[in-house]
């Protein structure tokens, strides 16, 4: 899968982020991009949303605590044998452990982290006016 375009996620339960991901994840497919989803917990209730070849190889590293270093060294081999072109994740949990994980690697993959939030950070920040003046 040279040149592959990996989506990681929390899990593939039930959520917001994750069913836009999953959309995500079924579009880069149907675009032709090759890509796999990487989900960091065993939880897969969203998993026959994604394309059945999506589905059939999606990467479940069954994690089993915040730091499950097992599952930071099975990610890690992952990206050894099957290095990304692309890294997408969509919430801060998997951004750190993607960081984690592909800390001191000679190929680091390039990471995309997309904040699935409605929240902005301060109350009066100069981007929060920006966002209400569009609307």
């Amino acid at each position: 899968m040279p040149g592959v375009i990996e989506l990681v996620l929390n899990s593939l339960a039930f959520g917001g982020a994750e069913r836009h991901s999953v959309g995500l994840a079924n579009a880069l497919r149907a675009a032709g991009h090759p890509e796999r989803v990487v989900a960091l917990s065993a939880a897969d209730a969203l998993r026959q949303a994604l394309h059945p070849t999506l589905a059939a190889q999606a990467v479940m590293l069954a994690r089993s605590g915040p730091l499950d270093l097992a599952a930071l060294r099975r990610y890690r081999a992952l990206n050894r044998s099957t290095p990304a072109a692309l890294t997408l994740t969509v919430n801060q949990y998997p951004l750190a452990f993607v960081g984690a994980a592909t800390l001191g690697l000679a190929q680091r993959p390039p990471l995309l982290h997309i904040s699935h939030t409605i929240e902005l950070p301060h109350e009066d920040s100069a981007l929060k006016r920006r966002v209400q003046a569009l609307f």
